[in-house]
């Protein structure tokens, strides 16, 4: 009795299996004959026409932003161009101003005269003019005191009309006291005379020495 039990179970169940195999078969060759044979639906496309007015209006309008554009980088470029350019170099004037010739002349009293009579007109101007300071020389009274010497090398710078324009030390004396004295004694003595005719100079930049000695006596 089991052993029939089992055979028919068996067979029933190798039946259930076969028709689900074939209900599942019928199935799939069904879907595979709708998705071969299946008509597709029409795709509908709507496509917009412009009328020719406004094709033509849209196509200017592109024209003339076009040109727009197009004159905004002409002026770009031409303030770029302006900004770089150098600005142009106006000539200048240039005036020339005739400047008087000044003829100056140079003299040392010492190496001219060299303690001998003066005989040129120039010579006798120059011996002159150290007189005249000598007039005006006073020794200083501390200097005297102190038995202060020295000699006193000055530079006059004078016009033509003799007058004094400048004092000048060029060598010093070893105190102070007789340099402001030679000084002094030129300002005294100041103006001199004017020039001789013989002499052509306009300035003239004598060298005197005024000197600062005791005596033996």
């Amino acid at each position: 009795m089991d052993s029939q039990k089992i055979k028919s179970h068996s067979s029933l169940r190798n039946a259930v299996i076969a028709s689900l195999c074939c209900h599942g078969f019928v199935f799939a060759a069904l879907n595979l004959y709708k998705v071969a044979f299946k008509k597709e639906a029409p795709v509908e496309v709507e496509y917009i026409s412009l009328s020719p007015k406004v094709s033509n209006s849209i196509q200017f309008a592109k024209a003339t932003a076009d040109r727009k554009i197009i004159k905004s980088k002409r002026s770009i470029k031409v303030k770029k161009n302006q900004g770089l350019s150098r600005p142009k170099q106006q000539p200048q004037e240039t005036s020339v101003v005739a400047s008087k010739a000044v003829n100056v002349g140079r003299s040392d009293i010492e190496s001219d005269l060299k303690g001998r009579a003066p005989k040129t007109p120039k010579e006798k101007y120059l011996a002159e003019l150290r007189a005249l300071v000598a007039t005006q020389q006073s020794y200083p009274r501390v200097s005297r005191k102190f038995r202060e010497q020295g000699t006193v090398k000055l530079l006059l710078t004078l016009e033509k009309n003799g007058s004094l324009k400048k004092i000048e030390i060029i060598n010093k004396a070893p105190f102070e006291r007789l340099n402001q004295a030679a000084m002094t004694a030129v300002t005294k003595a100041a103006p001199f005379a004017s020039f001789p005719d013989s002499v052509t100079f306009t300035t003239w930049k004598v060298a005197l020495p005024v000197n600062f000695k005791f005596s033996r006596n």
